[in-house]
């Protein structure tokens, strides 16, 4: 993987997780259009980060996002579903400068994810 290598967790969220992707549980990626990967991008949320448009800085808080890339105003979101017999893993997720470690995470290879919708949003 081209950040490293990500270990599963153990935690039983994590392992509810990985049955959940395996099942074609809905993805979920944001991000700001400059500064964020898209379709290509390795790591997903199991949670809908449309709940979270009037404040994406504590959905950046729960998913260690560094919180400047969800301040652009130019934001996105992408739903997918894992591809049959693709490798990933769950865990928390790590934390990135001030925001600390916390919801599950899906990481997996890029391009991993079949997109189903693309949709640009401003906050």
């Amino acid at each position: 993987m081209p950040y490293g290598y990500a270990k599963q967790s153990l935690l039983p969220e994590a392992l509810n997780a990985v049955s959940d992707v395996a099942q074609g549980h809905t993805l979920y990626k944001i991000g700001s259009f400059g500064k964020s990967e898209a379709a290509e991008s390795q790591f997903w949320s199991l949670e809908d980060p449309s709940k979270f448009l009037n404040n994406p800085e504590v959905f950046a808080k729960k998913y260690g996002i560094p919180a400047e890339n969800l301040t652009s105003g130019n934001m996105f979101i992408i739903k997918g579903q894992m591809k049959a017999e693709q490798n990933f893993i769950s865990r928390p997720a790590p934390g990135v400068g001030e925001n600390g470690e916390g919801s599950i995470e899906v990481v997996a290879d890029p391009g991993a994810v079949s997109v189903q919708s693309f949709q640009k949003v401003k906050n």
